[in-house]
């Protein structure tokens, strides 16, 4: 996605509920509250699933981080990483909308 660096992401998800844009982003402000650096960049961004929440990690996170951080996106190990995270999810409208989300993320159908 281009962020220029490794970065926190947090999705906030009403799972059917209404609740506005703005509640979305206070909840994923709230669970990005201790991390990463708002002056390096933050990007929000609303789908019809979701609101995703990214924020660049500061450079103190990015030294003490061992290993050093990878972008796994689009490779085995994102997709061995994502069947683990679905697989404990409550089954029903919540992975409906993780199967959307990971499609996204990885580019792939997600087995039901």
């Amino acid at each position: 996605m281009g962020f220029g660096g490794p970065v926190w992401h947090v999705s906030v998800c009403p799972q059917g509920r209404r609740i506005s844009t703005r509640k979305l982003a206070l909840l994923a402000h709230s669970e990005l509250f201790t991390v990463g650096s708002i002056a390096s960049g933050e990007w929000a961004e609303r789908t019809e699933v979701a609101l995703h929440l990214r924020r660049r990690l500061s450079e103190r996170e990015q030294a003490i981080i061992d290993p050093p951080v990878l972008d796994v996106r689009g490779t085995e190990e994102a997709t061995i990483r994502a069947a683990r995270a679905y697989a404990e999810l409550p089954a029903g409208q919540v992975k409906d909308h993780w199967r959307q989300i990971l499609r996204a993320e990885l580019g792939e159908p997600v087995a039901k």
